[in-house]
């Protein structure tokens, strides 16, 4: 798909994301290439260097969606 990706394909590439994070990731209008190559960078540990912006947006919203936020201990 060419398109801007659904929350069905989000789902199918990363599993279980809070709803807050599939809208997050809507609006930063990537493809669902673009989501499986940011998760596909954040799992090797790659750099950031040589992705698009899109891909870069998509990675800082999971990496902060793993970090522990102080309110919730």
């Amino acid at each position: 798909m060419l398109g801007q990706v659904t929350p069905a394909e989000i789902r199918a590439i990363l599993g279980h994301v809070d709803d807050v994070i599939l809208v997050e990731i809507t609006r930063t209008g990537a493809t669902a290439a673009d989501v499986l190559e940011a998760f596909t960078r954040l799992e090797g540990e790659e750099a950031r260097r040589g992705a698009s912006d899109t891909v870069c947006a998509v990675m800082a919203l999971l990496l902060a969606a793993e970090q522990p936020t102080q309110d919730r201990e």
